[in-house]
């Protein structure tokens, strides 16, 4: 990767297999480490609202073992040599010194391919992601949180319902859940695999990847289900769950836009402007936090939620009990504010500075540059995003992002949801 005046330039390669398998390559020449990411496009969406977190057991169990690497030699092999093994949302994924290639390649095409976890793997992986949904539910802002976008995205929705699951649908599941889910949505016409860092033989690197993954095949795959619907609500909604809390945590927003919005370099300014500026220089954060003394922490923000499905618009703020309906107040007057006043030059000038300045630093990393290239990849963005995208941002213009604010921020339609000792609010 190289950077100059906030270009960003991440040359890759992209070679997709007779089997349907999507390869990517980004050479770091200077990096010492390679970083493979192996991911399948099989999330929430394949699983049954009742069995609500199996697809995330699937990727989780990834690590517990291989027909090659049983059990824990799986994770010693990569250890091994200093490397290291993780699943997570993404997939599975491999980092290592660049000598050792050949392992990495060997360790994640045999963990994802032919998973061999045993029951007392699984049961280990259950109880985590048990206690990790127990957390959850000892946290009012997470709570918070998922009830608004349970109230955005609805319960049909896979975006309405955590990504864990809940304690019921994960404690039913088995083992043979898991295998059973690897067998219909696993398939290698949903897989991209991204390596990043420094390649040292890339013909024999390719060749090496064609063969672990060339190979496979999953006739009896099923087909995608597609996701539902979604409409902005109509009329604004208030949900609050009455705990006994020193504060009230709020959620306050609707459904939001996909990433490949043409307006998302605008809206990335907006939510500068708004509710995410740096150090506190944002509209809801000078007027709340400094002018009024609401809270230490406030934002609002539309774009970095943005993918493949509309993302939400959201504004947060935790506040004492009393203060709450000063809080929603002066949210309400900032989003009207922002749909009627254009950015003026300072506050446009300062976001793009921000922005632009903080563009490079996006992709310092081996597992961010490959994280990247996998979310272009599914979202379908240009292949020189990257390298255009702060041109496309300097040229906004501060009557662009108040239409951007005009056309997708919707006051009439806000949802707002509520954790903490209070009643009733008015919205």
């Amino acid at each position: 990767m190289s950077s100059t005046a906030n270009t960003v330039r991440l040359p890759h390669r992209r070679v997709v297999l007779e089997n349907g398998v999507v390869l990517v390559f980004a050479e770091q020449a200077h990096s010492s480490k390679l970083f493979l990411l192996a991911s399948i496009d099989a999330g929430a969406r394949c699983e049954e609202r009742e069995r609500a977190g199996i697809a995330q057991l699937a990727i989780r169990v990834l690590e517990e073992g291989s027909e090659r690497y049983p059990g824990q030699a799986l994770s010693r092999a990569i250890e091994g040599v200093g490397g290291t093994l993780e699943a997570d949302g993404d997939g599975l994924a491999v980092e290592v010194n660049a000598e050792d290639w050949a392992l990495a390649i060997d360790v994640l095409s045999d963990a994802l391919l032919h998973s061999s976890c045993d029951e007392e793997a699984f049961e280990r992986q259950q109880e985590l992601q048990l206690s990790e949904i127990q957390a959850e539910l000892d946290e009012p802002r997470t709570q918070a949180l998922l009830r608004f976008r349970r109230m955005v995205y609805g319960d049909q929705h896979p975006f309405g319902r955590p990504t864990q699951g809940n304690e019921e649908s994960v404690a039913l599941a088995t083992l043979e859940d898991v295998q059973r889910f690897h067998a219909e949505w696993f398939a290698p016409a949903r897989c991209v695999v991204v390596v990043s860092g420094r390649i040292l033989d890339p013909a024999r690197l390719e060749a090496a990847l064609a063969s672990a993954f060339g190979a496979w095949s999953n006739p009896g795959a099923l087909p995608l289900p597609p996701y539902p619907e979604l409409e902005l609500a109509s009329s604004r909604r208030v949900e609050i769950q009455r705990e006994d809390r020193s504060q009230v945590n709020l959620y306050l927003g609707h459904l939001g836009v996909r990433r490949v919005d043409p307006r998302f370099p605008a809206l990335m300014l907006l939510d500068h402007v708004l509710g995410t500026g740096s150090g506190f220089t944002d509209r809801l954060s000078k007027r709340l936090r400094d002018d009024w003394g609401l809270a230490y922490s406030v934002y609002a923000t539309i774009s970095s939620s943005a993918g493949r499905e509309p993302g939400t618009f959201l504004a947060y703020i935790g506040t004492s009990p009393d203060k709450v309906q000063q809080a929603i107040d002066g949210m309400l007057e900032e989003f009207e504010r922002i749909r009627r006043e254009a950015p003026s030059p300072a506050e446009l000038e300062l976001a793009k500075s921000y922005l632009l300045g903080s563009w490079p630093f996006r992709f310092e990393r081996n597992s961010q540059r490959a994280r990247w290239l996998l979310a272009a990849e599914r979202l379908l963005l240009p292949s020189d995003e990257v390298e255009l995208f702060p041109e496309r941002l300097r040229a906004v213009q501060a009557d662009e992002v108040l239409e951007a604010a005009r056309a997708c921020l919707h006051p009439e339609g806000l949802q707002a949801a509520l954790v903490g000792p209070i009643d009733a609010v008015r919205l």
